[in-house]
């Protein structure tokens, strides 16, 4: 009898890959969405007309609301859960909008409560992020490992980074505090930014947007910035590789490759000569005065970015799962480019 997989979030940008993978493997799936008329969940509909109702089921199921997964995870052998609210932006407000608060930190918790009522759940695979891990006290040039842990508090921290840190510690804290070993099975991933094909045109202002800004920018220059990524389709992979990989436990960083801002610009440069790139890198003074004057940056952002390529130690996945990082981050950034482009140019084929 084929296993079934609920997948939370699974209209989102990762969401859609992973039940993508999970159909692709022979699995039955229950993908859950908070809006069933969004444009993801038209194209998990779609993908339930081809594969079956029977092997694919869309659901609506906010985990905001409690006991709202109770109904999609009754019949589940496990559970992927890549619900989140990943809008970004640095904020003065002391207060962490409520929205992240209850996606992210009060969904979790729920889910939780969902999952210790659940019967039938032999394991749990759970999408934290990079933003759980990077931390303020350390140096620049740290060796980030599973240990380490997003330690800025609330008045100072990035609402999405501070959300996605205090719920993955809830969940932790509450498996490692519960005795009676009836929870399934836990394992956590932290990926840092996605890139790669999408499924919605809502899905560019995940990390897709940094790729998106580029592009419309037109301008000569950019910051001296670097990003860690990981091609959204490796990470539904691995996630689903996971469920039955019996040398996975605890806790993943899942950093993908590094490369800078200027790096990315050259390379849709070489492929996509229609846009115009940057060619060099700015003084990081004069970055601190461009956002100063509300270019998308903020000095809190660039306080704890600028100019730092984060080390990480991702020997743990590499040693638990055969060659992780299988697609070439040129290729990942091509066809993030051509995903673009067909939404802004209907008629040009994306590589979905």
């Amino acid at each position: 009898m084929r296993e079934t997989v609920c997948v939370t979030g699974a209209s989102g940008y990762l969401g859609t890959h992973v039940v993508a993978e999970l159909l692709s493997q022979g699995y039955r799936v229950r993908a859950s969405v908070r809006d069933i008329a969004s444009e993801g969940a038209q194209h998990l509909q779609q993908l339930a007309q081809v594969h079956g109702a029977d092997t694919l089921k869309v659901m609506c199921a906010d985990f905001t609301v409690p006991k709202s997964l109770d109904t999609v995870l009754a019949d589940s052998d496990f559970l992927i859960a890549c619900a989140a609210t990943t809008a970004l932006g640095f904020t003065s407000d002391v207060d962490v909008p409520q929205t992240h608060q209850d996606a992210n930190i009060i969904g979790t918790d729920n889910m939780l409560q969902s999952i210790k009522r659940s019967t039938g759940l032999k394991k749990v695979i759970y999408s934290s992020s990079m933003a759980a891990v990077f931390r303020s006290d350390v140096a620049d040039d740290h060796l980030y490992d599973e240990s380490d842990w997003n330690n800025d508090i609330k008045t100072s921290s990035e609402p999405y980074f501070y959300s996605k840190t205090q719920a993955e510690q809830l969940l932790k804290t509450q498996y490692d505090a519960d005795t009676s070993d009836a929870l399934p099975t836990l394992v956590r991933f932290n990926p840092s930014v996605l890139m790669g094909p999408f499924n919605a045109k809502a899905h560019q202002d995940s990390s897709i947007s940094i790729l998106r800004n580029l592009l419309d920018a037109r301008a000569s220059g950019c910051p001296r910035l670097y990003y860690s990524i990981a091609d959204v389709r490796d990470v539904a992979r691995i996630y689903v590789e996971a469920l039955h990989n019996p040398a996975v436990e605890g806790r993943y960083l899942l950093p993908g490759k590094s490369i800078s801002l200027l790096g990315i610009a050259a390379v849709v440069a070489q492929h996509f000569p229609e846009y115009k790139m940057p060619n060099r890198e700015l003084k990081d003074a004069m970055v601190y005065a461009l956002a100063a004057h509300n270019t998308g940056l903020t000095t809190a952002y660039l306080d704890k970015f600028l100019g730092i390529e984060h080390r990480f130690d991702d020997s743990k996945l590499k040693r638990d799962f055969c060659d992780p990082y299988r697609i070439d981050l040129t290729q990942t950034i091509i066809d993030s480019v051509t995903a673009i482009r067909a939404v802004a140019q209907p008629g040009i084929k994306s590589a979905v």
